[in-house]
């Protein structure tokens, strides 16, 4: 019995068949440019994958081909990994099956640096037109591509892949935090071996080469807020020289106080916290006795 299309009532074609229309653009009544590349492809396929594609055909002429150009969110030179990754969601649509060939003539065996950028661009593509089925498949394959590269390179190569991460060109807001949450973790791992070996010189220079990377560092490292503490009348102490920052409670006091020097800072010579009417515990500044100042 020959195979048809799914609306054609009889038989549900196979991944193999629907490859084979994505590829030929047998009967299409839509076209998508992309970085150079027309993708010849079928309405009713793409609706069935998302509610997005289905209200962007909704003016499409009956008899007719639309054809929609896309912006490039690569325009590196001879780069053309986001036009893969375009081709592959598009594939998606088609057959459902997520496969990642770094060369047209060989599939990749293995998870590598190659395919990172593939496997982002996807998850872009994925959340812009709303590919519900395809974020899933994005997120794995591209924290596995990670992890497979974190655990055959040195400390060079990996640092050098995270701040590659960190630079890629501006994507939606999930996939951005997506690809950083993962690199982050592994830049965390990779500075706590260093600490733990006493390298800390080398934690410092890590940091200072990838300030992007360090930022959600030391954000992750203070922590979500204290919604116990949020709701005290905690009050701000700044040092004026080296802009420490320290924390006080007081239950009159309801401005923020400057320092002119504080205990940690590198030109304080002399510091007596008595003068100014606070004492420090654990780095945190709070209300000295009044009659102890007296």
């Amino acid at each position: 019995m020959e195979t048809r299309l799914v609306e054609d009532g009889l038989v549900t074609p196979s991944p193999q068949w629907m490859q084979q229309l994505f590829e030929n653009g047998f009967l299409s009544d839509l076209q998508i440019q992309y970085g150079g590349t027309v993708f010849k492809v079928h309405s009713k396929v793409l609706n069935s994958k998302s509610s997005l594609f289905e209200a962007a055909f909704q003016n499409s002429p009956v008899n007719g081909i639309t054809t929609i150009s896309l912006s490039r969110i690569n325009t590196t030179a001879n780069c053309q990994k986001d036009v893969k990754a375009m081709a592959l969601a598009l594939r998606f649509c088609y057959t459902e099956e997520y496969t990642v060939f770094i060369n047209d003539d060989k599939q990749e065996s293995k998870y590598d640096e190659a395919s990172i950028p593939i496997h982002v661009y996807i998850h872009h593509f994925a959340t812009k037109f709303n590919i519900t089925d395809l974020i899933p498949y994005a997120v794995q394959k591209y924290r596995d591509a990670l992890s497979f590269c974190a655990r055959v390179s040195n400390d060079d190569k990996i640092f050098s892949l995270i701040k590659t991460i960190y630079a890629f060109p501006a994507l939606d807001p999930k996939t951005t935090q997506m690809i950083h949450e993962s690199a982050l973790q592994e830049f965390k791992r990779r500075l706590t071996n260093l600490e733990a070996l006493g390298r800390h010189e080398k934690v410092l220079q890590r940091l200072k080469d990838n300030p992007k990377a360090a930022e959600d560092f030391f954000a992750a490292m203070h922590g979500p807020p204290n919604t116990k503490e949020q709701s005290r009348d905690l009050k701000r102490w700044i040092c004026t020289k080296c802009t420490t920052t320290y924390s006080y409670e007081a239950e009159t006091v309801s401005e923020d106080l400057t320092l002119t020097l504080c205990p940690c800072c590198r030109d304080a010579r002399s510091f007596s916290p008595k003068k100014q009417g606070r004492i420090l515990r654990n780095r945190t500044v709070v209300n000295h006795d009044e009659d102890e100042d007296e």
